[in-house]
């Protein structure tokens, strides 16, 4: 009965979207990390988002929308099945999709709908079970990974937007279902240019992001003159400036981070309206089945917004408002071994049930959340706790479920991120609060920028503080032991993965303390202890097993090596790493000629990847074929060239005795990995032998204060004393002797 109300009332207001003339297009944008007050038709005077305030205009912008989560992939999950996380079983990023998603596409998709997706990060990589219901999941993105960015990596917004337009230009005929994805606005933030001249680069992104909606918007507009397109444009998530000490977002849940954006535009619909209703992220799906006429299943947490906005809807009255909405912070709990955040909220209200104390907010009349009104409200809160218990997760469940076993290219991406935390024990009996320590996550953060930066001494500094805090130990370490073991400080990475492993138990904290082993040259150790880690997640066991055959190949053991590389799982039958691993035992083992052809055959097929292509040139440059290495790196260009092969170009051209080639390559090299104490000593190596004095002592005191070991080289870039001028020749040709030094 409510749906055949809401479907009348559609009808009724909204005739373009829901007549019998034929089902509407639909085009969804998510814009990652924006808040809702920064853009301009929310009143951000600084704000350069005309595209956007322009769709607002045309169509109503909700000032009061909500997610239930502050993480990326939850957060989506969430928009795209009309679910609150609870229902869906993700709860944090990095963790795919237990089972297959009942959401918007595959529902638009059962009408005759052609569907594409086109995002722009990791986090949402098809691996993680979104790409049911697209025939086309756009999310091709190059990643020659930067092992202490810890960011996911990502694509420019330009590039979304060309591939999205692309693909509507090739559509021939029936309605189109887009999702579109930005990351821009996303931290770390370099805006291009002219949106670098912005005073604040949050803003900057945020005006790039504007441009490219206006980009895709005008393409859909050249299809249908956009009178048959509903328009969604929703944010994942906020972040936070401070609000209540955090700085970002995934840690707490007030709603500086979980306040979003939603802009909706539909055929013949109301225009330039601010409303006030209530509205969450779980609606989106609901309003666009209802935009589209298609019935809404039953059961959905969400419910369709358009009988609310439209011009015979009675005026909005939040305290008659019946919406229930679920929100949660489970980072804290899932990653960090603290509490997790859980609550529910009405149009008024907003409790957080969970941990203690508990919170209760009027957000209606105070929206900074910053006066607790449970000792005044004990009513509201018997009621919303009630709530909250029926809607609430099981806390034994696990985060996702095992899903589908990431490739090992996968595999190697989400550990750089941290993201394949296996368990975490509570760090106390009473795991700590997150709002009490979430400034100590800043730091964390703030440690973690300064490596992505390259100021890895720095990054050491401030975490090393930080370990020494009990509750924030297992944190620190997680990011300390990976710089340590980039770094090239193995002594430091065994201790501090060994330390972290105590103390969580983590499957990935025991790899990493086996493969700081095997960087120390001990490999049989290494193999121990991969050999004695238990784990019943089979994405855990891929790990292990490329720790294992690379510690297998360190000690020549070549046949075993191949068959632990070669039984890696693969993506759409390709794997980089197993690939790349394979044709090292082989070449070992049968010599590195059919290995190089057979590798050249691969570079052919996939030009992505990375790490084969630098075997390739390994192999080539074993066998003194170092003329075919120089061709293939210059016909693949600069631009596209891997990390790893600008480590190799510097070395051989350090072979050969040129220090200016030699530095070129290394610097490059140490462009995207700046963490690498070694060939930071070997391009200080280099300016010494090229005559750059100056600049081989800085970059010295820079490697050692990397890697204290590498002290040992000091007397090499110690300034070299003054030379006396040549003694003038007697007329017999002779020298004279030295004149007597002064006596000490």
């Amino acid at each position: 009965m409510r749906q055949a109300i809401l479907t009348a009332a559609c009808a009724a207001v909204f005739l373009g979207g829901c007549s019998d003339g034929g089902r509407p297009n639909v085009l969804l944008v998510t814009l990652d990390s924006v808040r809702a007050d920064r853009i301009g038709a929310a009143g951000h005077a600084a704000a350069k988002t005309p595209n956007l305030d322009a769709l607002a205009a045309g169509g109503v912008l909700f000032s009061r929308a909500y997610a239930s989560a502050a993480q990326t992939f939850p957060s989506h999950v969430s928009i795209l099945a009309g679910a609150d996380p609870p229902d869906t079983g993700v709860h944090v990023n990095g963790r795919p999709l237990a089972a297959p998603l009942s959401g918007l596409a595959p529902l638009l998709a059962e009408h005759d709908y052609a569907t594409g997706a086109f995002v722009s990060a990791l986090t949402l990589d098809s691996y993680f079970g979104l790409a049911r219901g697209f025939v086309v999941y756009d999310d091709e993105i190059d990643d020659d990974h930067r092992p202490l960015a810890f960011v996911a990596s990502s694509r420019r917004g330009a590039e979304t937007t060309d591939r999205a337009v692309e693909w509507l230009g090739s559509l021939e005929s029936g309605p189109f279902f887009a999702w579109v994805h930005y990351r821009d606005v996303h931290a770390p933030r370099a805006p291009p240019p002219p949106f670098d001249a912005m005073a604040d680069a949050y803003d900057g992104e945020l005006a790039y992001v504007d441009r490219e909606l206006g980009r895709l918007l005008a393409a859909v507009r050249a299809l249908d003159g956009g009178e048959r397109t509903v328009v969604v444009v929703v944010g994942d998530h906020g972040e936070s400036f401070g609000e209540h000490d955090e700085h970002g977002y995934g840690v707490l849940a007030y709603d500086s981070t979980l306040r979003v954006p939603l802009v909706l535009s539909v055929p013949d619909g109301p225009a330039g309206v601010r409303s006030p209703v209530f509205a969450r992220t779980v609606d989106v799906l609901p309003t666009v089945l209802d935009a589209a006429g298609i019935d809404v299943p039953e059961g959905l947490r969400g419910r369709s917004l358009l009988a609310l906005v439209g011009e015979d809807a009675p005026p909005y009255d939040a305290a008659a408002d019946p919406a229930v909405g679920y929100f949660e912070s489970a980072a804290p709990r899932h990653v960090m071994g603290w509490a997790g955040l859980g609550g529910v909220r009405t149009a008024r209200w907003k409790y957080t049930a969970e941990t203690e104390p508990v919170e209760l907010y009027d957000v209606l009349d105070d929206p900074a959340e910053s006066r607790n009104r449970v000792a005044d409200s004990p009513e509201v809160v018997r009621q919303l706790d009630h709530l909250y218990r029926q809607l609430r997760p099981k806390h034994d469940d696990a985060p996702a479920g095992d899903g589908p076993v990431p490739s090992p290219d996968m595999e190697a991406r989400l550990s750089a991120l941290g993201y394949l935390v296996d368990s975490v024990r509570p760090a106390a009996v009473t795991p700590p609060d997150p709002r009490r320590h979430v400034a100590t996550v800043a730091l964390i953060d703030r440690a973690r920028a300064h490596a992505a930066r390259g100021n890895v001494p720095d990054a050491f500094a401030a975490l090393g503080s930080v370990a020494s805090s009990p509750v924030a130990r297992p944190l620190a370490l997680r990011s300390l032991a990976r710089m340590y073991l980039h770094s090239g400080r193995e002594d430091d990475a065994l201790a501090a993965f060994r330390d972290l492993a105590a103390l969580t138990g983590d499957v990935d904290a025991r790899i990493g303390w086996a493969r700081a082993l095997s960087n120390s040259g001990d490999h049989d150790s290494a193999l121990a202890l991969l050999g004695a880690t238990r784990t019943r997640s089979k994405a855990a066991r891929v790990r292990i097993d490329i720790a294992r055959a690379r510690a297998l190949l360190a000690l020549g053991m070549n046949d075993e090596a191949e068959r632990v590389a070669s039984s890696l799982p693969a993506a759409d039958g390709f794997s980089d790493v197993a690939t790349s691993l394979t044709a090292a035992a082989r070449a070992a083992r049968d010599g590195a000629g059919p290995e190089i052809d057979r590798l050249r055959h691969v570079f052919e097929r996939q030009p992505r990847a990375h790490l084969s292509f630098v075997r390739l040139l390994e192999l080539l440059r074993s066998e003194g074929r170092d003329r075919e290495v120089l061709e293939l790196a210059a016909a693949v260009g600069p631009e596209r060239l891997p990390t790893e092969a600008f480590r190799l170009l510097g070395a051989m051209a350090d072979d050969a005795g040129d220090a200016v080639a030699a530095s070129v390559g290394y610097e490059r090299y140490l462009t995207s990995r700046p963490e690498d104490a070694d060939v930071s000593l070997s391009l200080a190596s280099a300016y010494r032998r090229g005559g750059r004095e100056d600049d081989a002592r800085r970059l010295f005191a820079r490697a050692v204060a990397l890697d204290p070991d590498l002290e040992v080289h000091r007397p090499e870039f110690e300034p070299r004393a003054a030379q006396p001028p040549p003694a003038p020749a007697v007329a017999d040709g002779t020298v004279p002797p030295a004149p007597p030094q002064d006596a000490d």
